[in-house]
């Protein structure tokens, strides 16, 4: 637990090789709770002194027996009740009006051994977070589709007769210093003058608010690019192997580089998902 909020240390985190430590869909739970817990305006009671007072706060409670049987949930699943500490209501998500999980996605906490991984899963692709090289992405890949997807064949088809899941990194984090120090308020007129403006989209840097220069640079990605293709014959477990394809649809990347005092870090990244099945 952390000293500050009481809540889990992610860093601190450890669990057998394979585990899936928590799953989240919607407001349904299995295992840990690693989401930090937050507050909302209460619809009922609309407390304020001079901004609104968050008097509804998330509970993590089991379900009963047959609610997990009536929507085919596992017998330990919990949920989050939104309860007002004023009032005692409790409140469904509609009625808060705010969207508070992410509905179209579940959120798989799937540790590899050395380090935990978080997997954002959707109806045709999932994204990895928190790998440290390609073939942490590539073993949390297979890791899922052996053990978890595949030996369940009502809760998932094919679109061809292999299975077929496509890497592409789409964030990569790059730490770097200089030996010199850096005028962050001349930086930022320089990166905005109309010489720049085919390279430079934005570059953005408040004295007030803001400790670095924010700088998105629009990057080509090189022709016939080929990304690395995890094939699993008819769907199944047994010999998978990698093909190349250069078939991709996004063809631009952005380039964000985040400037400090002290240390400066290069992010890039793109919209679409890591891996596709």
């Amino acid at each position: 637990m952390t000293k500050k909020k009481k809540r889990i240390d992610k860093k601190k985190l450890k669990s057998a090789y394979g585990s899936v430590i928590s799953l989240q869909y919607g407001v349904y739970i299995c295992g840990i709770r690693l989401s930090k817990e937050k507050r909302y305006w209460c619809p009922v009671c609309q407390i304020e002194n001079g901004k609104k007072i968050l008097t509804v706060k998330e509970v993590v409670r089991k379900i009963s027996e047959d609610e997990c049987t009536e929507k085919g949930l596992p017998s330990k699943t919990q949920k989050i009740y939104f309860v007002c500490s004023e009032c005692e209501r409790k409140f469904e998500i509609h009625q808060l009006r705010r969207i508070v999980p992410f509905l179209n996605q579940m959120t798989i906490v799937l540790s590899i051994g050395h380090i935990i991984i978080n997997v954002m899963m959707f109806k045709n692709s999932f994204k990895l977070a928190g790998n440290k090289t390609y073939d942490d992405a590539v073993e949390a890949v297979m890791m899922l589709w052996e053990n978890y997807i595949n030996p369940i064949p009502n809760a998932w088809s094919l679109h061809d007769i292999d299975a077929h899941f496509m890497f592409d990194v789409v964030m990569r984090n790059v730490n770097f210093n200089i030996r010199f120090t850096i005028d962050k308020i001349s930086l930022n007129r320089l990166m905005n003058r109309d010489e720049y403006r085919n390279h430079v989209f934005l570059s953005k840097y408040e004295s007030t608010s803001d400790t670095h220069v924010n700088i998105k640079m629009l990057a080509e990605k090189p022709d016939n690019l080929e990304y690395n293709v995890l094939v699993y014959e008819r769907g199944g477990i047994e010999d998978p192997y990698f093909i190349q394809t250069t078939e991709k649809s996004i063809s631009v990347r952005s380039l964000c580089l985040l400037l400090f005092s002290s240390f400066h870090r290069l992010w890039v990244f793109s919209s679409d998902a890591i891996t596709t099945a």
